[in-house]
This record gives C-alpha cells, sequence and structure tokens, in this order.
C-alpha cells in the first residue's frame, strides 16, 4: 500500500510561464493526526534490532511480509529522514572519515563529559572540580554509540496492521 494513498489532497496555485496553474498536492500534514490516533490505537510492539545493512523496506519485508508496510516502521518510530536509519559498516567508516578525517584519527579524539551530559573540551574539564567531571569517551566510540542505538526500534505486531490501516482510512476520512 501507498503510504499517502488516503492522505486528502490540496489545489495549489502557482505561476507558469503560460499563466496561471493549478496542481493537486498530497496534504501530508495529516501525518501529525495519523502519528498521534495510531499511538493511541496501538498499544503493543515488540522490539527489533536493526541487522548491518537492513533497509526500512527489508525490515518491512521481513516483519510483515511486504515492502507495502515500510511506512509502519517508520511511521511508529518517528523516522522522517534517513539521518534516522542506523548507518552499515561501510557507510559509518566513510562517515568517520569525512568528520574526522580517519577513522584512527576519530578514535585518537577524545570528547570529555560532564556529570549533567554536556561535553567540554579538555581544559575546561581538568579545571572542573573532581564531582562534575563525568567520563571520557573517543568520538569513535561516541559516534558508534549513537549509531548503535537507531539501531533497537518497535514494530506493530502484524495483528495490529489491519487495525492500523482502518484508523488510517478513519483519521484521513476516507
Amino acid at each position: 500500500m501507498n503510504y499517502f494513498e488516503f492522505f486528502p489532497t490540496i489545489q495549489y496555485g502557482f505561476q507558469s510561464s503560460t499563466g496561471n496553474a493549478m496542481m493537486s498536492l498530497t496534504n501530508i500534514t495529516a501525518h501529525v493526526v495519523l502519528v498521534e490516533k495510531a499511538k493511541q490505537a496501538i498499544t503493543v510492539f515488540y522490539d527489533y534490532v536493526i541487522e548491518d545493512g537492513e533497509r526500512p523496506d527489508t525490515v518491512a519485508n521481513r516483519v510483515y511480509g511486504s515492502v507495502d508496510y515500510t511506512w509502519v516502521v517508520l511511521l511508529v518510530n518517528n523516522i522522517f529522514t534517513l539521518f534516522d536509519w542506523p548507518l552499515n559498516n561501510r557507510e559509518m567508516a566513510l562517515y568517520l572519515a569525512e568528520k574526522y578525517g580517519s577513522v584512527q584519527a576519530a578514535q585518537a579524539n577524545t570528547l570529555y563529559r560532564t556529570v549533567d551530559n554536556f561535553f567540554v573540551d579538555h581544559a575546561t574539564y581538568l579545571l572542573m572540580p573532581a564531582a562534575q567531571r563525568g567520563t571520557s569517551i573517543s568520538s569513535y566510540d561516541y559516534e558508534l554509540d549513537l549509531n548503535e542505538a537507531k539501531r533497537r526500534i518497535k514494530v506493530v505486531p502484524q495483528a495490529f496492521i489491519a487495525p492500523l490501516m482502518s484508523e488510517l482510512k478513519k483519521v484521513l476520512a476516507v
């Protein structure tokens, strides 16, 4: 199913080189209402750990037997861009090289975290009272931890897909 299939459309007027024109656009703001209604309607979720190289469509196919439910995977996890999806190992190495110059540079760079979970530079960290200092971590480990946290998502049990579809149609008044 196309996620936007049941969304209402709005008419949008614009000027073109041949004069005024109208275009029918999908009203994506209906998404906000749907998300809230879906969260109220679905109270059971299962944990799912994204494997290296899995994409939203491959997760949907594995969990629901169809890539048509990719939108469910994205919707229940508030994933709006691919930046919200974990990088695979190759992409992570490229990201670290881009951001830090190399994987080795990321491993050598130390971040200093306070007990309040703020990052400060080394000089500030050393000037802080010991009780306010937190831990240090390499940029490499920090970035890996952020990426690994994205691997843990929630999935809706397959039995809830039909009710979710009904809710989608009700919310969007189809």
